[in-house]
């Protein structure tokens, strides 16, 4: 395989992932800043839902700090892909070792985070209503806040599918290195 183009592949995956994750973080906050809830006789944004207004529970606060963290470790992962692609100093062998190991990260990272994803939709409101309805509901949340969340889960299956993708190529050059060793 030839290394030059294993390493702009390894860079346009990290800004991808880059990119992907800025815009994450700022529909992140604009989704927490911005959107209104409406509660019937009262109107909340999504953070003030989420920590100070009473109607959720207590896990649903640090579901949502949980969450902003692996999307920022996302975005660290896609900074130092630009960055070691960039370098081009790693062996071949080891090379595909990271490849293979950002792979099995993304996978873990991705179900982890859409996990976390799941635990904050299923997270009551009141005893008749989870986040969830509010979220796919235009009578409580407007239609941008709806798209905003799908974003969230959007994400994380291109996060998902690119793990997959990391993986499996790492994986198939660690096994033809094995059986076909190259001198460096």
């Amino acid at each position: 395989m030839e290394r030059k183009g294993i390493y702009k592949w390894i860079r346009i995956f990290g800004l991808i992932f880059l990119i992907l994750s800025t815009l994450e973080v700022l529909v992140y906050i604009l989704f927490s800043f911005m959107v209104n809830v409406d509660m019937g006789l009262e109107n909340y944004i999504v953070i003030e839902l989420i920590f100070a207004s009473g109607y959720m529970t207590p896990h649903a606060g640090l579901i949502w700090v949980i969450s902003l963290c692996i999307i920022l470790c996302f975005a660290m992962v896609g900074f130092y892909l630009v960055r070691i692609a960039g370098k081009k100093a790693l062996a071949n062998l080891t090379l595909a070792r990271f490849c293979l190991l950002i792979g099995l990260f993304l996978i873990l990272g991705g179900f982890i985070k859409m996990e976390f994803i799941v635990l904050l939709a299923r997270s009551e409101i009141d005893p008749n209503f989870i986040f969830q309805d509010f979220v796919y509901n235009s009578l409580y949340i407007p239609l941008i806040g709806s798209i905003m969340w799908v974003y969230f889960t959007l994400v994380t299956c291109i996060f998902l599918v690119s793990g997959l993708i990391f993986g499996g190529f790492g994986l198939k050059w660690i096994l033809n290195l094995q059986e076909n060793p190259i001198k460096e």
